[in-house]
Parts: structure tokens; C-alpha cells; sequence
């Protein structure tokens, strides 16, 4: 198979989207954890649990045996619940099609820990044994899972996890079985600057504004230092100018100080990365009493948790914020999933957590018959079909790997997977960018 020109793959992805699209980005609860074809929990070596499902097909010898891994239970055993509904709902699909893959589902429980998750796969492996591994949400449980695939030789695709060291071990260590759909931080750096050069062009808001002047505020860890710098650097390939950058701890919630000395550098945008609801809440108040004047407060991340717009309540009004992916429920129409997730659960497709399991598993299958079988599936011919795959639309934009791409990263961007801008207006987030995928207008009036 050949690829098929992209510029008629980006028309036609345009075309789907049509004019209409919100955003659901927090995994809600989803109550009990038996799959929606009866699935049964068993423990494995070492204390693990895994579950196998036949994803309502039945199983046979020449079924693809797909380990998934993800917090099952533990803290964000509700994400964990979210991801595994994901993969049961398309392997239930795939099983029940005329699809020459027949899937079976392997469940490792990785409880939130790396080494949890690092001993779950390698049960996968030699107990279940599997022929691939899908699934992963923490960064740091899915960092020591590839070095237990690569080692193993097992491919694997990975859902949910975003942290570029996954990328940079991936490429480093040459991981060729290795793929990952997720953007990584840096895509947060690219958002920002095809955001902000739109609103230069539209002129919303405070824009256009003429000596493009950022101050950047980010929490002291791995995730906004890296998100903040990757930020940096593409606003200033962009030629925005950084006036000040500083760091603040995660739980910090005094930033008067801080916001009447970047008040005197005179910035167009305060821009800050958070992940702390209290925290960002009390940046934003804060921010509005330090009587900054047509100046826009643009955060990263932490509004996407309710309690952070609750706790900032009316100054949150006129936030703008971004995250790096989430589902798109035109889209999530578009492919059936919106049908099909509330005919089986009775509930909405409860953000990427659920929605990009069901996507992963969907590119699995479309790659097996590029491959032409379980029995010609090898590290070698699985990097080589990914490669050759046409673009993939799903939930959350269209995935597709390329030769000359980022290493065996889905593409990222506001044609692709796109990042989304969003506009807090009492209490509600309404997406604002790409402008092609809303249809909800910034209310300028805020800014009056």
C-alpha cells in the first residue's frame, strides 16, 4: 500500500470536522470495572492482575493476543477503567466484523508505579504470552515498559502517554518496535505559536498586539520546566519576545510579588504552566487584582480540571488555555464511537482516556492487514506498516507516521492531532482554536 497525498488527506480530515466541535479532557468515574463483554480479573506473577477478554468474539489459536497495560486500579484507577472500556469497545467491534484480525485482550495492571507496570508487561509477555502491547498512560510507568518490549522484541503501540523522554529513549535506544500516539510536550510549544499567530491575524481580544512581548510562569517540575521551554522556543522562532521567565513550586499560592514585578516589564501575555487546581486558581484572582491593563492571562494545562475554574470563579472569565489532545466529539460521532460508547456503557466517550484505547486498537487492526497476518508479524514488518499506514482519523484528530517524521511519533498540529485552545466564559470552557474545529467565537467582550 501507498500513502496517499496528504494535502488530500488534510481536505478531507478539514471536511470531517466540518464547523462544530467541544472538547472533553478529564476522565470522569465510570463505576464498576467489568467490561462490557464479561471479562473476569485473574491474578498474575508477582501479585499482578491481568484480564483476558475475547472482546466479545470468541478466541481461537490465530487470534491477536494484545496485552493492554494501565492503572487498573490504585489512584487513577478510574482513568484505568476508561482506557480498558476503550479496548474492550473496539476489539468487541473488530471481533464482530468481517475484519480478518481477531483480537484477544490481556489486562496488566500497572497501579500508577513503574515497577508494577514493568513487571505487569513482562507477565504479559512470557506468562500470556502476547503478541503485542498496547495501552499506557503514566509517563514514567510507560518509560520503563519499553525498555521491557524492546528488549523482548515485542511491538507496541502506545495510547496514552505524553512525556518526550518516552521519544528520546525511543530514539535513542533505536526502539523500532516501538510507536506512540500521544503528542509529547513539545507540541504544546507548536500550539502556542499557531494560536497566537492566529490571533494576531484575527485581531480577538487584546490583538494584534505590536511588540509581542510573553512573561512565562511555570511550576517546578519535570512537566511544566519542560512544557514551559518548549513554549519558549517556539515563541520565539515565532518572533515573540520573552520578557521574563520564572518558576514557581506546585503547591504555591502567593503570586503578588511575583505578578506586580512582571506588571512592570509591561507584557502583552502572562502565560503559565500549572497542575494544581488551588494553585492555578489563585494565580488567576491574583492576576486580576494586580491591575494589569490589556494585558491576556493564557494558561496551560490545570483549567482543564473544574475545580480550578470553582475555586478562580468569575476571574476566571476570559482565560485562555490550552492542552496538548483531546477528544473531539464531532469526530467521535464521525468514526461511531459517540453511538456506540453510550449504547454499551450508558454514558458520553469520557474523554482521551477512553477514546484513545479505542483508537489505538483500530490502527492496530488496519495495521495487520497491511502486514497480512498474525503469522508475518514481526518487529521488522509491524515499523514498516505503521510507516505505509494512510492517515488514521480518530478521536482526537488524524494519526499518521512518517518516514522522515519525528521517530515513530504520530504527527502533531493543528492539521493532524491538534493541540486545543479553549475560553473560560462563566464557568464553562468553549474551544476556540483551530478555528476550522469550532464553532464557538471568542466573546470579545470580556476584553471591553
Amino acid at each position: 500500500m501507498t500513502k496517499e497525498d496528504y494535502s488530500s488527506q488534510r481536505r478531507r480530515f478539514l471536511k470531517t470536522l466540518g464547523g462544530a466541535a467541544t472538547v472533553s479532557m478529564v476522565a470522569g468515574c465510570l463505576g464498576d470495572n467489568e467490561g462490557a463483554d464479561g471479562t473476569t480479573t485473574t491474578s498474575g506473577s508477582g501479585g499482578e492482575e491481568t484480564t483476558t477478554s475475547g472482546g466479545g468474539g470468541g478466541s481461537s489459536g490465530d487470534a491477536l493476543k494484545i496485552g493492554v497495560y494501565g492503572p487498573f486500579s490504585g489512584p487513577a484507577s478510574n482513568i484505568g477503567d476508561a482506557l480498558k472500556k476503550g479496548a474492550q469497545l473496539a476489539a468487541k467491534e473488530i471481533n464482530a466484523s468481517d475484519s480478518d484480525t481477531q483480537m484477544e485482550l490481556y489486562f496488566g495492571d500497572s497501579e500508577s508505579e513503574p515497577a508494577k507496570g514493568r513487571s505487569a508487561v513482562e507477565f504479559l509477555i512470557d506468562e500470556e504470552e502476547v503478541d503485542m502491547i498496547a495501552g499506557g498512560f503514566h509517563s514514567d510507568v510507560s518509560l520503563a515498559v519499553v525498555e521491557v518490549t524492546a528488549a523482548k522484541g515485542v511491538p507496541q503501540m502506545i495510547s496514552n502517554s505524553v512525556s518526550a523522554a518516552i521519544n528520546e529513549k525511543m530514539e535513542s535506544q533505536d526502539m523500532r518496535n516501538v510507536f506512540k500516539m500521544s503528542p509529547p510536550s513539545e507540541a504544546y510549544g507548536l500550539g502556542w505559536q499557531q494560536f497566537l499567530d492566529g490571533m494576531q491575524e484575527a485581531g480577538d481580544g487584546y490583538f494584534p498586539y505590536e511588540n509581542k512581548r510573553i512573561a512565562m510562569i511555570g511550576e517546578t517540575t519535570s512537566y511544566g520546566t519542560s512544557v514551559m521551554d518548549a513554549t519558549a522556543s517556539y515563541l520565539e522562532e515565532g518572533g515573540w519576545n520573552i520578557v521574563s521567565k520564572d518558576e514557581v513550586a506546585v503547591d504555591e499560592t502567593n503570586f503578588t510579588s511575583l505578578l506586580t514585578r512582571i506588571r512592570s516589564n509591561d507584557p502583552d501575555i502572562v502565560w503559565a504552566v500549572q497542575t494544581a487546581p488551588s494553585a492555578g486558581a489563585n494565580l488567576i484572582k491574583q492576576f486580576r487584582q494586580t491591575g494589569f491593563d490589556q494585558t491576556h492571562f493564557m494558561h496551560t494545562f490545570v483549567p482543564s480540571n473544574p475545580e480550578t475554574i470553582n475555586l478562580a470563579g468569575d476571574a476566571a472569565n476570559g482565560v485562555l488555555w490550552m492542552t496538548n489532545i483531546g477528544t473531539i466529539p464531532k469526530l467521535t460521532k464521525e468514526i461511531g464511537l459517540a453511538d456506540a460508547w453510550q449504547s454499551e456503557y450508558g454514558t458520553a466517550v469520557p474523554g482521551s482516556s477512553g477514546s484513545l484505547s479505542y483508537d489505538n486498537l483500530k490502527i492496530v487492526e488496519k495495521v495487520m492487514a497491511e502486514i497480512g497476518g498474525k503469522a508475518e508479524l514481526s518487529v521488522e514488518t509491524w515499523e514498516q506498516a505503521v510507516i505505509d499506514l494512510d492517515p488514521h482519523t480518530g478521536s482526537a484528530g488524524m494519526f499518521d507516521w512518517t518516514e522522515d517524521g519525528p521517530f515513530h511519533q504520530a504527527l502533531w498540529g493543528k492539521d493532524t492531532v491538534p493541540a486545543l485552545a479553549s475560553q473560560i466564559v462563566d464557568q464553562q470552557n468553549n474551544v476556540v482554536w483551530p478555528f476550522e474545529l469550532s464553532d464557538t467565537e471568542i466573546d470579545n467582550s470580556l476584553y471591553e
